[in-house]
This record gives structure tokens, sequence and C-alpha cells, in this order.
């Protein structure tokens, strides 16, 4: 005999029907097989579950009911329902009760109640509790009056279903005002949105569902939407990059834009790395630059790799450098040395400025209260400037600054200065070099015209000579014992390819013509083009020193000073 417990476990309907003659005689067996026939059978397993029907065992009937309940709203067939009102008169309540349960779909609310009313009867326990099953399953409302009943019955089991189902409503009230609320909620967020002002709940609604981005596509605010917009975009760091991008093209569709309002808006979102640049861009664009500062000294950069951005970078740096050059520049030293944004700031900006500016940053920096070496931490930044300059702008700089100092200060560069001839400074003629006696190759000059004045090459050399011959010229002695250490180091910054200037020393081969000489230096050999003013004695194999300018089309020194310093 198969147990009532394994039939569920029948996994075709096949084996299912092979049952029936099995378990004829097991009205508990039976009362299952049948309910799970219900469940797997088709249209033609009527036939088997009508004659369930006649059993004088009530559970085996009721089962047939929900049996046939199940069939018919699988398979819809019409025949089925008379089968229900005929049983509405059955001796047992659940049988009664699962007829009028597979009927309320086809009743009225008001026939449904004149039926449980006719199966209640307080004196018979099984027709109390069939009313309560079809009071809770139906959410028979119409009906809680025979609930309420229940509680004072005496049958302590018919109380505590009594009870059990007025929870249920309880709850299923809680549920459906809960429910009313959402959707009346759903319909406050829908017009918001569609009326373009949503409040922070509908937003942060939004924000939950991930129909953020979606929203801001379209999204065409009102300027009293400010204050949303500010909390929205304080919520950034939950938020991706692309429903933050298309929440500032929300932005940027306001009706009209304030530089304060904006600013405010727009601040935090100068801490994301893909945001700040369109952030700044706009800023810029209504005249605001303080922002973009403060994302700059965050070292928040954009990518300098887009022409658009770099320039946008440079612009307003410059606003900066302008402002407060020294905190720019000891910005860049303390903060972005060796760093491609430091050397794309240093070269970006010493061309846009002017001389007068540069000349101004020199005094700010120190040239006013330099009394030693040690006292230049910004001079390496400085001389990568001067590179934007010609020789006459880096010569009047030079001049500038010294004309600013007062006269007690003055006695710092004029110890710097080794005496040469320039017009603007107090000086005495350097000494005549010596020559050797024997073997002398005379390049005569020639004179000068009256009218003559002093020329462009002239000019350059002397002024390219003042920065190498101030700092060439100092006793190291006089100075502290780090500044000694640290001479050679500036010594190489002024003498080098920044100030278009060098020192040389090597052996003269030959006299190529009037006022030339071919010098064989340590690694080539260079003609050197002497002033037509100068008259010295020199002849070939003699070691001789000399200042002057690389002339790189020709690949000759302009010379603006000789020495012999060994025959």
């Amino acid at each position: 005999m198969t147990e009532p417990a394994n039939i569920y476990t029948y996994k075709t309907l096949a084996e299912l029907r092979g049952l029936r003659n099995e378990i004829l005689s097991d009205a508990h067996a039976l009362a299952t097989w049948v309910k799970a026939l219900g469940h797997k059978g088709e249209s033609e397993d009527i036939l088997l579950i009508l004659p369930c029907l006649k059993h004088n065992d009530g559970r085996v009937r009721a089962n047939s009911i929900e049996a046939l309940e199940l069939l018919y709203h699988r398979v819809r067939e019409q025949k089925i329902l008379p089968i229900f009102a005929n049983f509405l008169t059955d001796q047992e309540p659940r049988v009664v009760s699962a007829c009028i349960k597979a009927l309320s779909s086809q009743i009225s609310q008001k026939e449904l109640k004149q039926l449980v009313d006719k199966v209640y009867n307080p004196l018979e326990p099984r027709r109390c509790l069939a009313v309560l099953y079809l009071i809770r399953h139906l959410k028979l409302n119409d009906c809680l009056d025979m609930v309420d009943m229940m509680l004072t019955n005496q049958s302590p089991q018919i109380q505590k279903e009594a009870q059990k189902v007025l929870n249920y409503f309880s709850e299923l009230k809680d549920n459906l005002l809960a429910e009313a609320n959402a959707q009346e909620q759903e319909k406050q967020k829908q017009f918001e949105l569609q009326t373009g002002k949503p409040s922070q709940e509908t937003l942060n609604w939004l924000i939950a569902s991930k129909k953020l981005e979606d929203y801001c596509r379209t999204w065409e605010p009102d300027f009293d939407q400010i204050e949303n917009l500010k909390w929205l975009l304080s919520q950034y760091h939950n938020l991706e990059t692309p429903t933050l991008l298309n929440l500032f093209e929300v932005i940027k569709r306001l009706p009209h834009h304030e530089l304060e309002t904006m600013r405010t808006i727009l601040k935090p979102l100068l801490e994301h790395p893909d945001l700040c640049y369109p952030c700044v861009e706009f800023l810029h664009a209504l005249g605001g630059d303080d922002a973009y500062l403060m994302a700059i000294k965050r070292k928040n950069f954009p990518n300098l790799s887009d022409a658009r951005e770099k320039e946008l970078f440079l612009s307003v740096s410059l606003l900066w450098y302008q402002s407060s050059p020294v905190d720019f520049l000891g910005f860049v030293q303390n903060a972005v040395t060796g760093d491609r944004h430091g050397t794309i700031l240093l070269s970006g900006i010493y061309p846009r400025i002017n001389r007068a500016q540069f000349s101004e940053t020199l005094w700010e920096i120190g040239f006013s209260q330099w009394k030693s070496i040690d006292e230049m931490p910004l001079f390496s930044l400085l001389s990568q400037g001067l590179i934007h300059y010609s020789s006459e702008e880096k010569r009047q700089i030079l001049i500038q600054i010294s004309q600013k100092m007062p006269e007690s200060k003055r006695s710092f560069i004029k110890n710097l200065i080794k005496q040469t001839p320039l017009p603007e400074f107090e000086t005495t003629p350097d000494p005549e070099p010596k020559t050797s006696p024997t073997s002398k190759v005379s390049i005569p000059a020639k004179p000068i015209p009256k009218s003559r004045k002093w020329t462009l090459p002239a000019l350059t050399a002397t002024a390219l000579g003042v920065i190498y011959v101030i700092w060439a010229a100092i006793p190291q002695a006089s100075l502290p014992t780090t500044a000694q250490n640290r001479l050679p180091e500036f010594k190489k910054i002024l003498s080098s390819d920044a100030f278009e200037y060098r020192k040389g020393e090597g052996i003269v081969e030959s006299l190529p013509g009037p006022n030339m000489l071919r010098v064989r230096l340590k690694e080539h050999t260079q003609t050197l083009i002497l002033p037509e003013e100068m008259n010295l004695v020199i002849t070939p194999g003699q070691k001789v020193r000399f200042y002057g300018e690389w002339q790189d089309d020709t690949e000759q020194i302009l010379v603006r000073k000789v020495f012999v310093v060994q025959s």
C-alpha cells in the first residue's frame, strides 16, 4: 500500500493515475491522491475525480472539490462550475466552504456573504472554523462581525482562530494603507518629475532606484531648484561618473547663471577628477577663477594632454601668478617641481608675462632682501623664466631691480659685479692682459666712426655677461660655508643655455681672417669673432680665455672679452 505522504513523490501523471485502484480502500490515501491529481491532472482526469465526490468520507469529498477547482483554473472547463453549486448543501462544512471558495470569482460580494451566513452556526465548531477559513482567505471585510462574535465562543479553539483572523485583517489593513500611501507617493513623484521640480525625497528615490542618470538627460529645472541641486551634488560620492556628467549638463541648462550661486553649487565637483575641468571651464566662462585655483592647489589637475584643458589650466594659473607670484612659485617649487604639471606651469606661464611683471617677481621673492646665495630658494625657477626674454630684456630686468634698491643695499649687487664696462653701472676698465713678446701676430683695429652706436650683438653680449659676471665674481671666502658649497651650482645656472652665454678656454690654431681666431676647445674647434674695436696681439699656440655668445647658425662665437692666459 502506498503511503499518503509518498503520493506527491510520483513524478509523472501516468504514475499518479496508476495508483487509483491501489488506494481506493484507504480514505486518507484517496484524499491525498485526488488533491495531487488536481495539481497535475488534465481535462480527462475530471472523470477520475467525479466518483470521489460520492465517497462517504467528508475529507475525500472536500479534497475532490479543491482538486476540481485547481483543474478549472488550469484547463478552464466550464462544465466544472455546476458541480460546485450542487454541493453547497453538503453536510460536511469543509465541502461547503470549498465550494463557496471555488465560486467566489463567479458571484457578487453580496451573494458571497449570504452563502457564508448560511454556513455559520455558533453551536457547531466545525462550521465556525469553515467560516473563519472563508473570511480569511476571501478577505471578507463585511463578515468581520461574525469574527467578533466568535471571540466569545465557548470553544477555546474557536476563540484562538478568531483572534488570528482579526490579527490578519489588522496587518492587512496596515499593508493596504502602506500600499495606498506608496501609490500616492508614486503619483506625487511622477508629477514632480514631469514638472521638473523633484523634491529631495524624489531625488533620493531616483538615486536608490538607479534612475537619476536617465532623468538627468531630459530634466529642465527652474532656478528655484537650486537648493535641491546643491543637496544632490553633496551626494556625489554615491553617484557614478556618467550620472554626475549628466547632472552637470542639467546645471548648465538652468535658465540663468549667477557666478556666486554656481560656485557654491559646483564646489563639490571640483574634488572629482572627471568633473574638475568641465566645472572650471563653466566657472571660467562666468568670470570665476578662484575655484580653479583651489583645484590647482589641491593638485586636482586636469588632463593636460588635451590642448583645450591645458590652455585653461595655464590661463587661470597666470591669474594666480599675477595676483601672488611668491605664493605661486612657492607652490610650484614645493608641490610640483619635477612633475610634468610643474614643467607645464613654468614653460606656459613665463612667456605670458612681460618684463615688468617678471622683474617685479624677482624683486618680490628676494632681491630686496637677499644677503647671500642661501637666501635665493626660488632662483632656479626664475632662471627658467629668463629663457623667454631677449638679451636686452634680461639686461633691463637687472637694471630695474638695481634701481629699486636703496643705496644701503646696492652694495650687495656692487660686490657681485666684477668691474666691467656697462653703461648703467659705475665701473672701471679691465686690466690689459699679458702677451708674449715673441712671435706676435697683430690684429689691426679699424677706426670707429664718430656716429657709431652700440651694435645689437654688443648689447646682447653685454647684457648676457652681466648675469654670469655677477656670480662669477663673488669672493667665496666672503660667503657663508653653505653658500660656498652652493656657489658652483649657481654659477652653473648662470652659465647655462638658459642665458645663452658661454665662457671658454682653448689653444689658438690659426688666424683665418681679420678679427677672427680659430681656437681648439676640449672637444671641437670654434671660430671666435672679435669686436672691431678690439686691438689685441695674439699668436698661434697661445691659450686664451674668452667670454661670448654662441651663434648657432654659423657655429661661431661672438666674443666680448678675450685674454691670453698662457703663451
